[in-house]
């Protein structure tokens, strides 16, 4: 564990859960399934669809707090709408049965019976009125910020949740992409021993399957080396960051009170980084089998 402490007091949670919007899945506007046919085309259908498996339901898991908020504003969506139809058919029936020859009383005159019908007819357009309104009136936006703005044991609990799961996403999105490397090196190899643990011999590995330009590009860049780096620190110090990520703050990396940061946001930056390195890798394995 790092020396900071990791506590919701110690850290402005606000500062780095996000608003409602930054919690909607952004998997399909982001993944494209050219990179399947790529991987195809590579030897790596597998490999790659595994990838596409992980990277899914990652994205999925982080959007699951926007994803509760929407599912209450559709249910009672729907629940409204039930009541609608229940109170429409129950009171058509009651009109019905008031109408029937002998329901009412005999000794009521014409006159009355005309305004009991009207009066029943408007109890039912007030109660479909009511549910109507009562879509209306629910703000889901204002629940939402209820949750990540309020001083309750209940929205301390929420945005807690948040940082944790944002945390937990971003490290499996990159280890997603981090495992697809390593056994798309190992197939490309014919070698089940090949790994990342050993960074010289990786790297010969990487370059004798694939070229020196990719690797720099796709493996160790310095984009993909600051995502890799913050999730070494979230996974294995606590959050506390390296030399690397101190010289890097502000520019990739977000340190807040000297530990690393992560929200949504972040992991959707990955995400989008993820799909582009995933393509470009791919497409530099397909390059150099001469299958483009």
């Amino acid at each position: 564990m790092g020396k900071q402490k990791q506590d919701s007091d110690f850290i402005n949670l606000r500062e780095i859960c996000g608003e409602r919007s930054e919690y909607r899945n952004r998997f399909e506007a982001l993944w494209n399934d050219r990179i399947v046919a790529t991987g195809t085309l590579a030897g790596l259908e597998n490999e790659t669809r595994l990838l596409k498996a992980n990277l899914e339901g990652s994205s999925n898991a982080l959007s699951l707090p926007g994803l509760l908020v929407s599912t209450l504003e559709s249910f009672t969506g729907r629940m409204t709408t039930a009541d609608e139809v229940f109170a429409e058919k129950f009171l058509s029936v009651m009109v019905s049965a008031l109408c029937h020859p002998g329901f009412l009383s005999p000794t009521l005159s014409g006159q009355q019976k005309d305004r009991l019908l009207a009066a029943v007819s408007g109890v039912k357009g007030a109660a479909l009125c009511e549910a109507e309104m009562l879509k209306q009136q629910i703000n889901y936006d204002a629940v939402w910020l209820s949750l990540v703005s309020g001083d309750s044991k209940v929205s301390r609990a929420f945005l807690q949740t948040l940082w944790k799961l944002s945390e937990m996403c971003y490290c499996s999105l990159y280890f997603s992409y981090e495992d697809f490397v390593v056994k798309s090196i190992r197939k490309l190899r014919k070698d089940d021993s090949i790994n990342n643990r050993d960074g010289q011999k990786f790297k010969r590995e990487f370059i004798h399957a694939v070229s020196e330009d990719a690797y720099l590009n796709f493996y160790e860049s310095d984009r993909v080396k600051v995502h890799r780096e913050i999730r070494n620190a979230l996974a294995h110090r606590g959050g506390e960051p390296n030399e690397y990520l101190i010289g890097k703050n502000g520019k990739g990396v977000e340190l807040v009170h000297g530990v690393v940061a992560v929200g949504s946001p972040h992991g959707w930056n990955l995400l989008q980084c993820v799909c582009q390195w995933s393509g470009g890798f791919l497409d530099a394995i397909v390059k150099k089998s001469g299958r483009a």
